[in-house]
C-alpha cells in the first residue's frame, strides 16, 4: 500500500522529482567526469615521468663538469647522473612563409644511453652526425617530419642539420623558456636535441652545462653535489618541484582537482536542499494521511522509511545516470587534455571506486536531505496528525525582530508591511528560500566571473602591459646606436630597448628564479601598473623608481615579501649580486619579473657607463611578416617574436580551463533556474491554506498576486546581495587555487555579466509569478469554504 502511495506521489510531483534526478545527475556526473579525468591525467604524468627518468635535481654550471660525473654517480642515494650541454641559436626553416628568426634551444646529449630525462622518439630514428631530434610541439606547429633540413644561425658556423626524429621530453611536456616567458609560441621558440660531439663541432656555443640526477634522497645529494661542482661555477640548482614545465602542469592539475570537487559539491548540496524543502512540504500536506496510517497500525519505522525512500530512490536514479554519463565524458575530457599537452603515454584504469563513490554520494544526499522530514512524519501521533495544524506561537526570534524593526515597518505601504511581517513570522522557511536563491546566483556569478577573469588576464598582459607588436632578442647586449641601426627596417615605427638578466631572488632563505628587467624612463611599449591587493587588478601606471625595485605580485606571494622589505638578487650569468628595497608591487598576470631603472641594472651587473640592451620591443605599421623576415636575416638577432602568437599560446593554455568553466556556467544556469523555480513554486504551494484564508476574507486574486510579486522581488533582492557575496568568495577561492609564481589569477567580472545575472533572476521570478497566478486562479469559492470548514 505504501509503495502504491509512493508511486502516486512521484506522479503528482513529477516535475519536482525530475529536477531532483536532473540536478543529482549533473552533480554526480560532473564529479565522476572531472575526477576520472584528473586521476587518468595524474597517472599518465606519473607514468611518463617514471618511464622517462625525469630528473629529481638539475645543476647548471658555467664549465663542463664531465670529470666529476663518476664521483657524483658514486654518492649514496644517487641512482643515475648525466651531463649535457645547452646552447642557444637562431633557426631558419628555409620556408618562404617562415623566414622569421626562430629562437632555438639545442641540448647536447652524451654518447651514453640516456637514463635521466630520456627523450621518447615518436617518429624517426637515432641521432647521427649533424642531425637533431625536434620536440613535438615545434614539429607539429611547423609540420616538420624526419628527413627535413634545418639551418641554425648564430653558431660559429652555419650549416644544414637533418631532422632525425620527432620526440617528446619530460622536461618539455609544457614548453617554457624561463619563469618570465612561460608560454612562448611554438612558432618562434623550439627545443632540439643532438649529440654533444655534433654540438661541439660547431664551435664554442654552449650557454651552460648541466648535471641531471635521479636520487633516493635528493635533499642530501643536492648539498653533496653542489660541493663537488663548486669548481665549475654552479649557476643554478633546480629541484623537480621547481622545474618550470613540471610546476606549470602540476599547478594546472591541482586546480583541476579542486574544481572537480567544488562545483559538484555545490550541485549536490542544492539537490539535497530541494529534496529537503519538497519533502518537508509533502509531510506537512499529508498530516491527515500520516495520522490515518498510524491509526491503521503502521509503525514509526515503516513511515519513516516510506518518506525516506521518496528522496533516496530519486537521488540514486540521478546518481546512477550521473555515474554512467560522467564516466563516458571523463574519457573525453582526458583525451582532450592529453592531446593538448602532448603526453606521450596515457594511463587510464576503470577506477571502480568512482562508481561506488558516485552511488554513495547520491545515497548520502538523498538520505541526509530526507531524514529530518521523514523523522518528523514518523514522530507524529495519530490524533495530532489528523488534527488541523494549530496556529504557530510567536517565536522569540519573531518577537525580537518585531521589537527592533516594527517602528520602521509601520511607515511602509500595507502590502510591503504585510510581506515583511509574514517573513519575520516564518523566518526559517524564508531563510531557506533566500539561501537557495543566493546559492543559485553565486554559481552563475562565480562561473561568469571566472570566464571574465581569463579575458582580463589576456587583455592586461597583451594589451596594457605588453603594448608592442614584435619583440627582438639580440645575441649580446648592444648600445642604443647599434640597436637603432640593427632595427633600421622600413615599417618599424618605434622601438624601445630593455636589459633582461636571469636572477635568483632570495628573502629570508626562500629563493626563486625570475627575471630582472632594466627599463628606461617613459617606456610606452612596456608599462607597469600597480597591483590592487586581493583583487589582483591593475590601478594606476607606476614609474620605475631611481632606487629600489618593483616586483610582480607572483614574487610577492612566493617569497612573502612586501613594500619596504629587502630582497637579495643574484645573477649566475654575470656572477654579481645586490640587495634592493622593494618599492612597489606591480600587476603582471603571467610570469614573474623584477623591474628596475636601466642605469642601476647596468651599474650593478654590466659594470659599464653606456646603457645597453639585449631585447627590444617594436611597433610596426608595415607588413609584419616582411619585417620579421628582414630582421631574421641579421646574424646579430637571435629571434623575432610576434606578440599575437603569445596571445594565442596563452589562449591555448587556458583553453581547457575555459571549456570546463563554460560547461559549469551552462550547468549553473540550469541549476539556478531549477532552484529559483523550485523554491518559489514550493513557497507558493506551501501557503495554500494561507491563500484560501485570504480568499475567504474577501482578498481579490489580483491583490494576493501583488503580495506574492512584492514578496518574490523582496526575497530575490536579499538573495542577490548574498549571492554576490558568495560569488566573490567563490572567485577568491579559485584565485587562490591558481595563484603561483608563474600565474596571478585576478578577481574580475564584467558589468555585462552582472546584467545577465540580473536578467536571469528577473526572468525566473517572472515565470514563478506566472505559476503563482495559475495556483491562485485554481482556487474556487466552494473549495475555499470547504477548506475553511475542515
Amino acid at each position: 500500500m505504501l509503495n502504491k502511495k509512493l508511486m502516486r506521489e512521484w506522479k503528482q510531483l513529477f516535475w519536482q522529482g525530475f529536477l531532483i534526478v536532473l540536478i543529482t545527475c549533473i552533480g554526480v556526473g560532473m564529479y565522476i567526469a572531472s575526477y576520472k579525468a584528473f586521476l587518468s591525467l595524474e597517472d599518465s604524468y606519473d607514468y611518463t615521468y617514471e618511464k622517462l627518468g625525469f630528473a629529481d635535481v638539475q645543476f647548471m654550471t658555467r664549465d663542463t663538469p664531465r670529470d666529476s660525473l663518476e664521483e657524483i654517480r658514486s654518492l649514496p642515494g644517487v641512482k643515475n647522473a648525466e651531463t649535457r650541454e645547452i646552447a642557444s641559436a637562431s633557426l631558419s626553416l628555409g620556408k618562404q612563409e617562415e623566414k622569421a628568426a626562430i629562437e632555438a634551444r639545442v641540448i647536447g646529449l652524451s654518447a651514453e644511453e640516456q637514463k635521466v630525462n630520456k627523450v621518447h622518439i615518436l617518429n624517426g630514428q637515432s641521432l647521427e652526425d649533424n642531425s637533431v631530434w625536434v620536440e613535438r610541439h615545434f614539429a607539429e606547429e611547423h609540420l616538420l617530419n624526419p628527413g627535413d633540413t634545418l639551418t641554425f644561425r648564430g653558431l660559429d658556423s652555419e650549416q644544414g642539420w637533418k631532422v632525425a626524429g620527432i620526440v617528446s621530453s619530460p622536461e618539455y611536456l609544457w614548453v617554457a623558456k624561463n619563469r618570465s616567458e612561460v608560454m612562448p609560441s611554438p612558432k618562434e621558440f623550439g627545443v632540439f636535441f643532438t649529440n654533444q660531439d655534433s654540438l661541439a663541432s660547431l664551435g664554442s656555443v654552449t650557454s651552460y652545462h648541466d648535471v641531471v640526477i635521479t636520487s633516493e634522497d635528493p635533499e642530501r645529494n643536492t648539498k653533496e653535489i653542489e660541493e663537488i661542482l663548486a669548481p665549475y661555477q654552479v649557476m643554478d640548482v633546480v629541484e623537480k618541484e621547481e622545474q618550470i614545465s613540471y610546476e606549470l602542469l602540476k599547478l594546472d592539475l591541482d586546480g583541476f582537482k579542486e574544481l572537480a570537487y567544488i562545483f559538484p559539491v555545490l550541485f549536490l548540496t542544492v539537490s539535497g536542499f530541494i529534496i529537503f524543502i519538497l519533502l518537508s512540504r509533502l509531510v506537512d500536506q499529508q498530516r491527515p494521511i500520516i495520522g490515518t496510517l498510524r491509526s491503521l497500525g503502521y509503525s514509526q519505522k515503516s513511515i519513516r522509511w516510506h518518506y525516506l525512500k521518496f528522496s533516496v530512490i530519486l537521488s540514486v536514479i540521478g546518481g546512477i545516470l550521473g555515474t554512467i554519463i560522467g564516466y563516458y565524458f571523463g574519457d573525453i575530457v582526458f583525451d582532450m587534455y592529453r592531446e593538448r599537452i602532448g603526453l606521450p603515454f596515457g594511463e587510464s584504469e576503470l577506477y571502480l571506486s568512482l562508481w561506488f563513490t558516485g552511488i554513495l554520494f547520491s545515497v548520502l544526499i538523498g538520505a541526509l536531505a530526507g531524514y529530518f522530514p521523514a523523522r518528523k512524519a514518523a514522530k507524529l501521533m495519530p490524533v495530532e496528525a489528523m488534527r488541523a495544524s494549530s496556529p504557530k506561537k510567536e517565536s522569540k526570534v519573531y518577537k525580537w525582530l518585531i521589537k527592533r524593526f516594527d517602528p520602521m515597518i509601520r511607515r511602509l505601504p500595507l502590502t510591503l508591511r504585510t510581506v515583511i511581517r509574514n517573513m519575520f513570522r516564518n523566518i526559517g522557511r524564508y531563510a531557506l528560500t533566500i539561501f537557495g536563491i543566493a546559492v543559485a546566483i553565486s554559481l552563475v556569478f562565480t562561473t561568469s566571473g571566472m570566464l571574465d577573469s581569463v579575458k582580463y588576464i589576456i587583455s592586461q598582459q597583451f594589451e596594457e602591459v605588453e603594448n608592442y607588436d614584435l619583440s627582438v632578442v639580440f645575441h649580446e647586449p648592444i648600445d642604443e646606436i647599434a640597436m637603432e641601426q640593427l632595427l633600421a627596417t622600413e615599417g618599424i615605427d618605434k622601438q624601445e630597448g630593455v636589459l633582461d638578466i636571469p636572477v635568483n631572488a632570495t628573502v629570508n632563505g626562500e629563493s626563486m628564479q625570475t627575471m630582472l628587467r632594466g627599463i628606461g624612463e617613459n617606456q610606452e611599449l612596456y608599462k607597469v601598473y600597480e597591483n590592487i591587493p586581493w583583487l589582483n587588478l591593475s590601478s594606476g601606471k607606476v614609474e620605475v623608481p631611481e632606487n629600489g625595485v618593483l616586483i610582480s605580485k607572483s614574487i610577492q606571494s612566493q617569497l612573502k615579501v612586501g613594500i619596504g622589505d629587502e630582497i637579495r638578487v643574484e645573477s649566475p650569468l654575470y656572477q654579481e649580486n645586490a640587495e634592493y628595497t622593494v618599492s612597489g608591487i606591480v600587476n603582471l598576470p603571467v610570469g614573474s619579473i623584477m623591474i628596475q631603472d636601466l642605469s642601476k641594472v647596468h651599474e650593478t651587473f654590466i659594470d659599464s657607463s653606456t646603457a645597453s640592451f639585449n631585447k627590444a620591443f617594436v611597433n610596426v605599421s608595415g607588413d609584419k611578416q616582411e619585417i620579421m623576415s628582414a630582421l631574421a636575416e641579421n646574424p646579430n638577432i637571435v629571434s623575432v617574436q610576434d606578440h599575437e602568437n603569445m596571445t594565442v599560446q596563452l589562449n591555448n593554455f587556458m583553453g581547457l580551463f575555459n571549456l570546463f568553466i563554460l560547461i559549469m556556467f551552462i550547468f549553473s544556469i540550469v541549476l539556478a533556474t531549477a532552484i529559483l523555480f523550485s523554491v518559489i513554486f514550493i513557497n507558493v504551494m506551501e501557503r495554500k491554506n494561507e491563500i484560501t484564508t485570504m480568499r475567504a476574507f474577501g482578498y481579490s486574486k489580483r491583490r494576493i498576486l501583488n503580495m506574492f510579486a512584492v514578496e518574490h522581488v523582496f526575497i530575490s533582492m536579499i538573495a542577490l546581495v548574498l549571492g554576490v557575496a558568495f560569488g566573490i568568495e567563490g572567485m577568491l577561492t579559485v584565485s587562490l587555487l591558481y595563484n603561483s609564481d608563474v600565474l596571478t589569477f585576478p578577481i574580475f567580472i564584467q558589468p555585462l555579466s552582472i546584467v545577465w545575472t540580473l536578467i536571469l533572476l528577473i526572468f525566473v521570478v517572472f515565470i514563478a509569478q506566472l505559476v503563482s497566478q495559475r495556483v491562485v486562479n485554481q482556487f474556487k469559492l466552494a473549495d475555499v469554504i470547504k477548506e475553511m470548514a475542515r
